[in-house]
């Protein structure tokens, strides 16, 4: 690769250019981004993960414009044209703006007024203004031989006009005018939006664009991607805005060679035609086309640090879990599945009454939707004087995809039942929990005593929320009204009773451990159903758990999910996968597309192909990170080990089938048929935790075996006594080991797997409390303390679920009680925080949320004020001895001076304070506590001073006003 590009990667990834130039030479020798980041330390100067994604990424593109420069060399050679000076243009265009910029002018013309006027053999007119060479003939004169009727120049004017046309067409296929200009408007351009005339007073979640101008270079992504799309909503316009006067004065000076001549003014309307009717909107579109580009790139950085955090989210682990999903008309999909994920069992549920009439019609229209419509729920935020607004995607884009809400949300139908009409609502048959926050659960724990409670019971007479379908109002119908009612409400009790018998039975047989549930519209109520019926059991142990369901419905539907369970519900699917994302997350991640999980910000809005691109990288440093357990995981998981892909994943699936498990690392290359350099990538992230090496549990690489042989040779143990000891390790001397192909770095890696083998990076697991209490936005009271788990980060703050239906917004400036910059800083996605309600919005359905108020305040040092004293003059010039003399002796004086002594004036000046006339700060000794007979002397008044001499006044003068002799 051109050292040229490497230089540049190297300065936007503030990374030494040794380690860019390592690292671009080993992903060109096929090697992966997790590999190099974890294997080959010494190469790169331990560059970490984000190191080497960056550098990637970054060559990616380059590698892009090379080719594209590559290209148009290609094509101006076999044309004939390329010359020297065009080929070291092309070689200095490093994006693909420019590279664009200088291609236009080889392109094939279209017709334009400067054209039709060089049809009409105006061409020799424009020549004479642009050379400025004056001659005999005048300027009308040369004019005149140009006006013929016959060729559509009546006049003077005409021909004029069509020179002007002919010049202005000239500047603007200037390569280097057009790039001033472009950058001209970068720097000091302004992004400018307003409301279209028929949304004026009108309350979007627009509103703080409708008149806003930012600066090109500092305005952030979301702003720019959120102009965008409020554009192509129809809600606003926008444009680039720069000062067009300077622009102008810029071209002038360009072609103009003598400001007053005759040929001044034709240029002058040439110039500003050129830039108003041509340049300044090919401008403004190459600078959209810049800032959409960065944007989009701060877009995707954004989405692969949610994604990898959701990604990277703690497991609960190898534990018996039971997963319900929330189906059509509130009955319900449960699934319980082995510590390992294995399907056991499934049932239909029915907990609770079905959902009002509105909600049904809710469900079934997310129910009947294809995912490529499932679009991200309405933002969550607090008013736009408050903070950013983020319209549309800016929220947690996985409240689209919540299944909880539907059974099916793609084309397959649920199950047909035996009752086709939706059964009605019975208020209030399931009592609420009580009040309080429940509390934090764990495996082997016992639940908190507000889940201890007991609840009432289902009341016999419970009375119809829901009315009938529409009918008149007869004697008949409304005598037989009355036992249909009582026999659907008498149906429906006995639905909830024989499934909490079912969900009692399931819970026995399997000794369930867990129970995970969504984070869909109805999951609070179904919590609060499930923490009274495992109350009543006295099953204390059972932790009930609302995981992340985003994208779960792509899943539901995916072909993974038909290969695995052909004949099921969506439904049913979806509870299967709520409970492997509680013991793994990472796992079940995995088998849907990164792009349909919905954590990033104006996903939809940014360059798909850079998108994908980006998050499978994302995928695979977050799976290599962990590592695989190869005798256990799935397809979706073993693709995104290094080295491996689709096929190579299926290969060792269908090995591990007919042979058994893997004993060893080294018989996975024979076994599996992989080359050695595919071997040499993914070896060290397939882990056998019960294997014959006890090295092939960890992620030591197995060419790095040798040296630890050494290490235990050393101690005079074995390799199976050395790991997990921690004297032993400790006691080993790196420097003793250290070899030309494993230095510092690797050997310190290796020292941390033999303390800890096989460990997990992921923090340990811990579900969010939500407020019993709280089940709606109405519930919401600013004041009240809340914890809840964030699902969306983006520049401008976190979204955070707290068990309301709809996610709330802790804007940057509410984050910390410390200035920060990122959010990132603060919270990632999956943390569980706890959070203080500042504003509700029902209308818009924001809600405001706080980190800091629940902060202890920072105490801040005062900075000292700093006295300015006045500056002495010429005029007082000679009482100046004596005032500082004054001074001296009671404040900026040593208390080590003798009293009554004159030192310097000079001297005295400088100590007292400095050129600028502030007072120096006295140093830590001189402010100690005097002495008796240090007081005595400070308040002695200061002794006369003689009148200073001629030759003091000029020192005074000198040392006050440096450099005069």
């Amino acid at each position: 690769m051109d050292a040229s590009i490497i230089s540049r990667v190297a300065q936007e990834t503030a990374t030494p250019e040794s380690s860019v130039a390592a690292t671009v030479a080993l992903l060109e020798k096929g090697a992966t981004g997790p590999f190099i980041a974890h294997y080959r330390k010494e190469a790169t100067g331990s560059l970490n993960e984000a190191k080497v994604r960056s550098i990637q990424e970054r060559m990616t593109h380059y590698k892009e414009v090379w080719e594209q420069r590559a290209a148009f060399t290609k094509f101006l050679s076999e044309q004939g044209i390329l010359t020297d000076e065009l080929r070291a243009r092309i070689e200095n265009c490093f994006n693909k703006v420019e590279l664009d910029d200088l291609h236009h002018q080889f392109r094939p013309r279209r017709k334009t007024r400067a054209t039709e006027a060089i049809e009409k053999g105006l061409q020799p007119l424009a020549e004479y203004f642009w050379n400025q060479e004056p001659d005999a003939w005048s300027v009308e004169e040369h004019i005149d031989v140009f006006v013929d009727p016959a060729r559509g120049i009546s006049t003077r004017e005409q021909a004029l006009q069509a020179a002007v046309d002919i010049i202005a067409e000239w500047i603007y296929e200037d390569f280097d005018c057009r790039k001033v200009l472009r950058e001209f408007l970068w720097n000091q351009g302004f992004v400018v939006s307003s409301v279209v005339p028929a949304k004026v007073g009108q309350k979007t979640k627009y509103n703080m664009y409708y008149e806003r101008k930012e600066s090109v270079t500092t305005i952030p992504s979301h702003r720019v991607l959120a102009i965008r799309r409020g554009c192509k909503e129809g809600i606003l316009v926008s444009s680039i805005e720069g000062d067009s006067a300077k622009a102008v004065e810029y071209l002038l000076a360009q072609i103009i060679k003598e400001k007053g001549s005759i040929f001044a003014p034709i240029l002058e309307a040439a110039a500003r035609e050129s830039y108003n009717r041509i340049l300044r909107p090919l401008i403004e579109t190459e600078v959209r086309t810049l800032l959409k580009e960065r944007a989009d790139r701060e877009a995707i950085r954004v989405f692969q640090e949610n994604l990898a955090n959701l990604l990277l989210s703690p497991p609960a682990g190898p534990v018996m879990v039971m997963g319900i999903d929330w189906g059509k008309n509130g009955e319900c999909s449960a699934a319980v599945v082995n510590e390992e994920g294995a399907f056991l069992e499934k049932a239909k549920i029915r907990l609770i009454p079905a959902p009002n009439a509105a909600e049904q019609k809710v469900a079934k229209e997310s129910a009947t939707s294809a995912p490529e419509a499932v679009l991200p729920a309405q933002p969550s935020a607090l008013d736009a004087q408050a903070l950013e607004p983020p319209p549309a995607e800016q929220t947690s884009e996985a409240q689209s995809q919540r299944p909880a809400e539907t059974s099916s949300p793609i084309s397959e139908p649920p199950p047909e039942t035996s009752n086709p009409e939706p059964a009605p609502a019975v208020p209030a048959t399931i009592p609420e929990a009580p009040d309080g926050v429940a509390g934090e659960q764990s495996f082997a724990g016992e639940a908190p005593d507000e889940a201890k409670a007991e609840t009432l019971p289902v009341h016999e007479n419970a009375v119809m929320s829901e009315a009938l379908p529409a009918e008149p109002i007869t004697a008949v119908n409304a005598a037989q009204a009355v036992p249909e009612a009582a026999e659907r409400e008498s149906d429906l009790r006995d639905q909830i009773q024989e499934g909490r018998k079912i969900l009692r039975d399931l819970l026995a047989k399997y000794h369930i451990r867990a129970i995970s549930i969504g984070t869909g519209i109805w999951a609070r109520e179904l919590e609060n159903v499930l923490r009274q019926i495992l109350s009543e059991q006295a099953w204390n142990d059972i932790m009930i758990a609302s995981v992340n369901d985003a994208g779960i419905a792509i899943y539901a539907s995916s072909r993974i999910a038909r290969e695995e369970f052909p004949d099921w519900s969506a439904s049913d699917r979806c509870a299967v996968s709520l409970a492997r994302r509680l013991q793994d997350p990472l796992a079940e991640l995995v088998k849907i597309d990164p792009k349909l999980i919905g954590v990033g910000q104006y996903q939809h809005d940014v360059d798909q192909k850079e998108l994908h691109r980006g998050l499978l990288m994302t995928v695979q440093f977050c799976v290599n990170k962990v590592g695989v357990n190869i005798n256990t995981a799935g397809e979706s998981l073993l693709r995104y080990v290094s080295g491996l892909n689709e096929k190579l994943a299926r290969r060792i699936i269908a090995v591990r089938k007919s042979h058994g498990p893997f004993r060893s690392r080294a018989s996975l290359a024979s076994m599996a048929g992989l080359d050695k350099t595919t071997y040499e990538q993914s070896a060290a992230f397939l882990r056998i935790p019960d294997g014959e090496n006890p090295l092939d549990r960890t992620a030591i690489h197995p060419e790095s075996y040798p040296l630890v042989e050494q290490m235990a040779s050393a101690l005079n143990v074995g390799i199976n006594d050395l790991i997990g000891n921690k004297d032993l390790v400790a006691s080993l001397r790196l420097e003793d080991f250290a070899a030309e192909t494993a230095g510092i770095p690797t050997l310190s890696d290796i020292r941390e797997e033999l303390l800890r083998p096989g460990r997990d990076p992921r923090k340990a697991f811990k579900a969010p409390r939500f407020r019993p209490d709280v089940k709606e936005m109405a519930d919401l009271k600013p004041g009240m303390t809340l914890e809840g788990t964030v699902t969306n980060v983006t520049n401008f703050g976190a979204f955070v679920d707290i068990g309301v239906k709809q996610d709330g917004l802790v804007h940057l400036s509410q984050m910390s009680n410390r200035f920060i910059r990122d959010p990132r800083e603060a919270v990632k996605v999956g943390d569980v925080v706890q959070v203080k309600v500042i504003s509700i919005e029902l209308e818009t359905k924001r809600i405001g949320l706080s980190m800091k108020a629940l902060l202890p305040p920072v105490q801040r040092r005062r900075k000292r004020q700093l006295r300015r004293r006045p500056r002495p003059n010429a005029a007082a010039s000679q009482s100046s001895a004596a005032t500082e003399e004054t001074a001296a002796g009671t404040s900026a004086s040593s208390p080590s001076t003798p009293a009554g002594k004159n030192p310097d004036t000079g001297s005295r000046l400088k100590a007292g304070r400095s050129q600028e006339g502030y007072r120096r700060p006295q140093k830590a000794e001189s402010r100690r506590p005097l002495n008796t007979e240090e007081a005595r002397q400070q308040n002695e008044p200061a002794p006369k001073l003689p009148e200073p001499t001629l030759q003091e006044k000029i020192a005074i003068l000198k040392s006050k006003f440096r450099g005069i002799s």
